[in-house]
């Protein structure tokens, strides 16, 4: 059973959940700190410093933090989203010591030297270029810059060129002295390791340096507002792809809603796979995609559905013709029993596979911490929310989420004498 361990009198807070038939285990750092929360021209700052804590400390190298990853079989990586930064650890679980001690040394002891800070510059500044080169990531950015306008939601996680290079190291620690602190670090441990075992670790490796640099006087992190959204068309066709790239958006329920649980049975059914509807019309039946999908996005204070394609310029339009019509006859008859069930034995054989594993329920716990903090949830209780779900419920968040008016769209590509808003909508004015 997942439980939260407290430390440093409840400032830091450990989740610890026991797999005693498993031999690995996973260990995440979760930092409650990602694009949402930089200045603007702090903007890429947060996944410039994952990419920092990997360069050295004060007694390991860069070289040396990955040979010593690679001797205990470990997988050490990072990531960065809009909310949060993730370190995390999977390997042998045995190793578990080890892993707590690297991982505290680079939260900590990282150095940021000026030649560090220069040469992952420029590494960052060839990931820009190369996300630059995807359409699906510019129409991706280009969307959240209009649906999230007036919001720090609206700006890439990477940054731009122009904020990346005015980087230095008394930037990176004043972001991280704002956030990296004990009341904004959640600590995950998945594994078959006992709970004396990593109660006593984390003491010797994370609170003790805590305690000895008084973050006890850190300010509360604030609550952000409700992002700003609003019905937007926006295309950029100096891009030079042989394919058009088109995301189209509709705001839906944030992560407080219950309502959410419903949207994912929704984007699974609609765009979610093989059988879904998106993929069997789209693809299969007419031929104009390669490939078709339906996500969705729930954090605090807001929520979308998407659904993203890549095709020939030229067949834009009847796609975009084809998808609304799969949208208003599920509106007029609704999902199907068939299709009811097979999202919930989906969902079943998700808990199954992470059950199997540590990375899962690690990234979800990390995950929920900071975007419910009343409540652990682990992969089964989501699995147990969903399991409460009806077929009604998924017909009505259906209704409740693709409403015309609110639709944004993107297009990247070679010009087409098109206005896809007015295809989507059936009329309308664009921005």
């Amino acid at each position: 059973m997942a439980t939260i361990l407290n430390f440093c009198n409840g400032m830091l807070k450990v989740g610890y959940e026991r797999r005693t038939w498993l031999k690995t285990c996973s260990v995440g750092i979760f930092v409650g700190a990602g694009s949402r929360n930089e200045k603007p021209e702090e903007n890429g700052i947060a996944h410039f410093i994952e990419h920092m804590l990997f360069k050295g400390t004060e007694k390991r190298s860069a070289y040396d933090l990955a040979k010593e990853m690679d001797s205990l079989g470990a997988n050490i990586n990072a990531y960065t989203s809009k909310t949060n930064t993730v370190f995390y650890v999977s390997g042998l679980a045995k190793h578990v010591d080890k892993y707590m001690e690297i991982l505290s040394d680079m939260l900590f002891n990282s150095t940021f030297k000026d030649e560090d800070i220069e040469k992952e510059r420029g590494v960052v500044l060839e990931e820009i270029k190369m996300y630059d080169d995807d359409g699906e990531s510019v129409a991706s950015d280009l969307l959240n810059e209009k649906f999230f306008e007036g919001d720090t939601l609206s700006r890439p996680i990477l940054g731009t060129p122009e904020t990346v290079k005015s980087f230095n190291a008394e930037m990176i620690r004043d972001f991280m002295k704002r956030y990296y602190n004990p009341k904004n670090i959640f600590i995950v441990y998945v594994g078959p390791s006992t709970s004396p075992v990593i109660i006593e670790t984390i003491k010797k490796y994370f609170e003790s340096v805590i305690k000895e640099r008084g973050f006890e006087t850190v300010k509360e992190i604030p609550e952000f507002e409700k992002p700003i959204t609003k019905p937007v068309y926006v295309t950029k066709f100096d891009k030079p792809f042989e394919q058009a790239n088109v995301q189209i958006r509709f705001p839906a329920f944030s992560v407080a809603d219950k309502r959410s649980e419903s949207m994912g049975a929704v984007v699974s059914a609609l765009g979610g796979g093989m059988s879904s509807r998106l993929f069997q019309k789209i693809r299969e039946e007419q031929g104009l995609v390669y490939e078709i999908y339906a996500s969705s996005t729930s954090i605090k204070g807001a929520g979308y559905v998407d659904i993203g394609f890549a095709t020939a310029p030229e067949l834009v339009p009847k796609a975009i013709e084809s998808i609304r019509e799969v949208l208003e006859s599920t509106a007029r008859d609704g999902f199907t029993e068939e299709e009811f069930f097979k999202v919930k034995t989906q969902r079943e054989a998700a808990v199954v596979y992470a059950n199997e594993g540590t990375f899962d329920e690690m990234r979800v716990m990390g995950r929920y911490y900071f975007l419910i903090p009343d409540e652990i949830i682990t992969v089964q209780k989501m699995y147990e929310k969903f399991e409460k779900m009806t077929l009604e419920d998924m017909n009505e968040a259906f209704n409740q989420i693709f409403r015309y008016e609110e639709v944004a769209i993107c297009y990247v590509g070679k010009p087409i004498d098109v206005n896809l808003k007015e295809l989507m909508i059936g009329g309308g004015q664009t921005d």
